[in-house]
């Protein structure tokens, strides 16, 4: 009998780690979408082209909930799906999904973890990302390789829309890696593909940014304060501003930015999927962490005069105000700090009435 318990407490504790960001369900819709992702999820993670869920055991939910094109939407693309035809009969409960496309970083590396034989293409794609992932490594701590990731896909990759061809390159990750531009699906794509060569916990996030249909990915990462585990948002395509000249001067305004900083995202509806409960205690820019050289999260302008001073050798010099954005003020606090400044340039963005710089000297 203890043997039989044994094995029991085993496969339990193995379907919570298949499904690590389930929230607990608080309603029976929470219950009945928690059931449904994981059905669906069974049939992703094999890559099947076309599938079928019983929605019987939460009928009285589902026949309604599924005809919310948002909600599907943003179920089957946090697990990878991006394109689909789906039908739904309310006499048999049946979900039916078929001509089921998937993100090719997901793809790889979903095919990588179960051993599947992969495309030619395929062994490009992982091949290219392999090298970036194998610099990764060397970084240390997640937030380290986190953080070196988003650098590298803002250095190498520019924005460039693909029109209306869903299938294009330049909507995943073949776009971003091996042709360097894509839109903000080819960000999403890559970073989710590299993250997870590298180790990392990372899940594609759907949802609108200013109004307008956007991609961007979330990151599970652990509080190094009491070790407990806790998802953040990180927009790799937001924080890429395309500097002219200065491809590496990258932002951090969306570098788990948590949802106390979604000025300009929200998540339509889809964020049944990821345990979020905690992000509001984490969230922060990068400037809130233990790390030294992340920047730093200063209180007037006066002080990143002397931060500035302090960092003068570096290339680029990352840091946020807790203030609006002053003009004035910044060459005011850079002059009191350093009297003879050799000439300077940086970028800006506001948000939440605290500005995020990177800075240099010409």
């Amino acid at each position: 009998m203890k043997r039989k318990m044994a094995v029991l407490l085993l496969a339990a504790l193995l379907v919570i780690a298949w499904l690590p960001g389930q929230a607990l369900a608080t309603t029976r819709r929470d219950e009945a979408l928690e059931w449904l992702w994981g059905a669906i999820a069974d049939h992703v993670y094999r890559l099947e082209v076309s599938f079928t869920v019983d929605c019987s055991p939460y009928a009285d939910i589902l026949d309604a909930a599924v005809k919310e094109d948002h909600m599907i939407w943003g179920m089957v693309f946090s697990l990878g799906m991006y394109d689909y035809k789906v039908s739904y009969t309310n006499r048999t409960h049946a979900l039916r999904f078929e001509d089921a496309a998937y993100m090719p970083g997901f793809t790889v590396l979903q095919k990588l973890n179960c051993g599947m034989e992969m495309t030619a293409e395929e062994n490009k794609l992982l091949q290219y990302a392999g090298y970036v992932s194998q610099e990764a490594w060397t970084k240390g701590n997640d937030l380290r390789r986190e953080r070196f990731i988003h650098d590298w896909l803002i250095e190498h990759v520019a924005y460039k829309t693909a029109g209306d061809d869903i299938h294009s390159v330049y909507n995943n990750a073949y776009g971003a890696i091996l042709y360097g531009a894509g839109e903000c699906d080819a960000y999403a794509d890559a970073f989710y593909l590299i993250g997870g060569l590298s180790g990392l916990t990372v899940g594609y996030q759907a949802g609108l940014a200013d109004g307008k249909l956007h991609q961007w990915n979330a990151i599970r990462l652990t509080d190094p304060a009491t070790g407990h585990p806790y998802w953040q948002m990180i927009d790799v395509t937001y924080d890429d501003f395309n500097i002219p000249d200065h491809p590496a001067a990258c932002m951090y305004t969306y570098f788990n930015f948590g949802l106390n900083r979604m000025k300009t995202h929200e998540f339509h509806g889809n964020q049944y999927f990821r345990d979020y409960s905690n992000t509001m205690a984490f969230a922060s820019f990068f400037g809130n962490t233990l790390e030294p050289d992340f920047g730093l999260f200063l209180s007037t302008y006066d002080d990143a005069g002397r931060y500035i001073k302090d960092h003068r050798k570096d290339p680029y010099i990352y840091f946020l105000v807790d203030q609006p954005y002053n003009e004035a003020a910044l060459h005011q606090g850079i002059k009191k700090a350093m009297p003879s400044r050799p000439a300077y340039q940086y970028w800006y963005e506001e948000l939440h009435q605290t500005t995020a710089f990177v800075f240099w000297f010409k």
